[in-house]
């Protein structure tokens, strides 16, 4: 069976570009994040007013370790996690980051 997790990008400002992801694979999840290419982090956020990160991943140290993020299996938060890297060596924020497998 197939993974599929999308990710549609709602804005971006200030070099943050934020992304609605959503799956009903691996249990399925419903959150928000904001791709930070200044500081080369991801802010995970419950909520789409963007105020209060529950989770802030950063990956300027070599064995940074992902953990939890609270209703978001492991297995998503890494492949978002990938997918998140690859913006950070883009010019922009694409519209969809979405994965599929």
């Amino acid at each position: 069976m197939g993974i599929y997790i999308k990710m549609h990008k709602i804005l971006e400002s200030d070099q943050i570009g934020y992304y609605e992801i959503s799956t009903d694979h691996f249990g399925g999840c419903y959150f928000f994040i904001g791709i930070d290419k200044r500081n080369k982090s991801i802010q995970c956020f419950l909520t789409k007013d963007f105020s209060t990160p529950i989770k802030i991943i950063t990956f300027d140290r070599e064995n940074e370790m992902l953990s939890d993020l609270p209703g978001v299996n492991a297995n998503i938060l890494g492949r978002v996690a990938i997918k998140a890297l690859h913006v950070f060596a883009m010019s922009d924020f694409p519209e969809y980051l979405d994965y599929a497998s």
